[in-house]
């Protein structure tokens, strides 16, 4: 029999791992969708999109931005749910992830705003002119928000824990799936479209570390008020992570 520790870590390696990829391909399917949309010949790629090079600079801006704001508006929405759910379930722990993800993917792109000259925020930037002054606070205001505004939510996962003690499982909830599903993303995605297709994939997680070091500090003064039964959706996480990563090869 898993032990609580192993069953919470076992659920939090494959949601981070699903809510990865799932995150990577909306963000290219909003680029797709939108580039078929506007009528310009476009392949879809798990992790990057094809795009006809007769393409108007308006076109490209708009389908170069859509990537971005569908991960803000899922984000948003997603987090939006899991405050509904008020059990602390697996299920709640899923779009609490897949939420924050994609939140935190969007300001990836807004803190490279400053040094990237290609890729989405490139694109973006060099349409509307952007001066340098501009970008540099905008890189600097997307890190004030990943910093003091993000770690916010890690209350939220002090349900995940043991109510019979103040137990800090930040390796657990956090630190090991993140490294495992970084790793996992990075040998399927071999090879890379362009070098700017790393940067998600290697800066996303950065994005947790306030919430981590917020999670350290507030497990020794909030209690879960019960223990976390997550055992029963193995099967389901299981399914749902394979079918991900498969879909995500195939596409490629």
């Amino acid at each position: 029999m898993l032990s609580k520790v192993d069953k919470v870590f076992f659920n939090s390696v494959i949601i981070v791992i699903t809510i990865s990829i799932m995150g990577i391909m909306l963000h290219e399917g909003a680029h797709f969708l939108v580039a078929k949309r506007l009528g310009v010949e476009a392949m879809y790629h798990s992790d990057h999109g094809s795009l006809s090079k007769n393409i108007n600079d308006f076109n490209k801006m708009i389908i170069a931005i859509s990537g971005p704001l569908c991960s803000l508006i899922f984000g948003i929405i997603t987090v939006a749910i899991s405050y509904q759910v008020k059990k602390a379930s697996i299920v709640r722990l899923f779009l609490l992830w897949f939420g924050l993800y994609n939140f935190a993917s969007f300001l990836g792109y807004t803190l490279i705003a400053s040094f990237v000259k290609i890729g989405d925020t490139g694109i973006i930037m060099q349409y509307f002119n952007v001066p340098t002054a501009l970008r540099y606070l905008i890189s600097i205001f997307s890190y004030l928000v990943l910093r003091y505004v993000l770690p916010i939510f890690a209350i939220q996962f002090i349900n995940y824990g043991r109510s019979n003690k103040r137990e800090d499982m930040s390796k657990d909830l956090f630190i090991y799936p993140l490294v495992i599903s970084t790793t996992v993303i990075l040998i399927i995605s071999q090879p890379f479209d362009t070098w700017v297709s790393i940067l998600p994939v290697v800066f996303v997680p950065f994005s947790f570390i306030g919430i981590i070091k917020k999670y350290r500090k507030v497990i020794h003064i909030e209690k879960p008020a019960r223990d976390l039964i997550v055992d029963q959706y193995y099967a389901i996480l299981v399914f749902l992570c394979i079918g991900a990563v498969i879909t995500y090869v195939a596409l490629k």
